[in-house]
């Protein structure tokens, strides 16, 4: 059923509310930048980090009654593409998905959020390459023991398990293996695009109500 408007958010139903939620405390996002006209107005947020502040970027979009119109993340493909930060680049893009979508939408993106999270990662090379709990402890010991960092990305908002099978095209456009994709949902759209923004990569990802 299409609202014209984002229902039932995992943040919540309003503005206030949604910036006391988990995503936005978490993450540190405080305004950066507002656009407001009768109709609708447009809010940027950014990371208190100066590592993201420049580099992350989350944009809300009210109607003129206040409720959420269209979200969108935008993050430097440099985050996602360093080894160092790609931990945190999974989990931004996913808690983003979890929150933004109407939560009866979650199930129809559950492959793609768990490819996101897992395929590829250091956890699941790891897992794969122990033999058991045992082994796998014995293999984080020993990167922690070295001073090299293990990145660990977990679940939550229902996403528990990993998708198996061929990588989702929500995977190959987070990974830069595909420009752009677009899943349509009962309630909502998730689009993931790779373009060039201001000259630099960037990975946006938006979600609006259905057509």
């Amino acid at each position: 059923m299409t609202t014209g408007y984002l229902a039932n958010c995992g943040w919540g139903a309003d503005l206030q509310t949604a910036l006391t939620s988990d995503f936005f405390t978490f993450f540190h996002l405080r305004v950066a930048q507002t656009t407001e006209t009768p109709q609708r107005s447009v809010l940027t947020y950014r990371p208190e980090s100066k590592q993201f502040r420049t580099r992350v970027a989350v944009t809300l979009t009210m109607d003129g009654s206040g409720r959420f119109h269209a979200a969108s993340l935008e993050l430097d493909r440099s985050v996602i593409d360093d080894s160092m930060s790609d931990a945190q680049a999974r989990d931004i893009v996913k808690s983003f998905i979890a929150n933004a979508l109407p939560q009866s939408d979650l199930e129809g993106a559950k492959d793609w959020v768990l490819d996101i999270m897992q395929r590829d990662s250091e956890m699941e090379r790891l897992v794969r390459g122990a033999a058991g709990p045992e082994e796998f402890q014995k293999a984080i010991m020993a990167k922690l023991a070295a001073g090299q960092p293990v990145s660990v990305v977990g679940g939550g908002k229902g996403f528990e398990r990993r998708a198996e099978g061929p990588a989702t095209e929500g995977f190959l456009v987070f990974s830069g293996q595909q420009k752009e994709c677009e899943l349509a949902l009962d309630q909502s759209r998730l689009r993931l695009a790779n373009h060039d923004l201001d000259g630099k990569l960037t990975l946006q990802v938006s979600v609006a109500p259905s057509a």
